[in-house]
């Protein structure tokens, strides 16, 4: 099946259109010349449409005219077939998720971005200290563009028992919200 709706692309009208037997993302001009073309993988955030406008691989579109309400319907629909939505929430939700101490160790990185890290560090902290996570460490990387900006990261473990499956043994969270 194929789902498309407009947003506008440098003032002028484009069409989304998602393309679920490749699972990927389309966008082209209403000449019909690709603008953006990408695969959608689990490890990417989920696409979002809100106020207006369509948020994609960190790139925000204005949404074109009265496609608002298709371009929520396409955004749900999305994100349930390529597992994009899935995967972020499941994977933050996993950190509060108790599981009994002793034996091997689990690992979660969690990306707390430039801006607002204090607070977006208390919430990790109490939702993986309510799981029994405890803080390994804190990275602060400079970043490539910026070198005056630094970019955290929190590194959180917890023990697993002999007993338990593990699915994920490190667990990537990159937009913690």
């Amino acid at each position: 099946m194929t789902a498309s709706f407009r947003v506008l692309v440098n003032g002028a009208p484009a069409t989304v259109t998602y393309l679920e037997a490749e699972n990927t993302i389309l966008i082209e001009s209403l000449a019909g010349r690709a603008l953006a073309r990408a695969r959608i993988m689990a490890s990417h955030a989920p696409l979002a449409a809100r106020d207006g406008a369509f948020t994609w691989n960190d790139r925000t579109y204005e949404i074109f005219g009265e496609d608002a309400a298709v371009a929520d319907a396409f955004v749900d629909y999305v994100n349930t077939r390529s597992g994009a939505a899935v995967a972020p929430a499941r994977r933050q939700n996993r950190l509060s998720e108790p599981i009994a101490s002793t034996g091997r160790w689990q690992y979660a990185v969690v990306d707390i971005g430039i801006v607002g890290t204090t607070r977006r560090m208390a919430e990790v902290l109490w939702s993986a200290g309510v799981g029994g996570w405890e803080l390994v460490h804190v990275v602060d990387k400079a970043s490539n563009w910026a070198p005056q900006y630094e970019k955290g990261f929190m590194v959180l473990r917890r023990a697993v028992p002999a007993d338990v499956d593990v699915d994920e043994w490190c667990i990537t969270i990159t937009n913690w919200t």
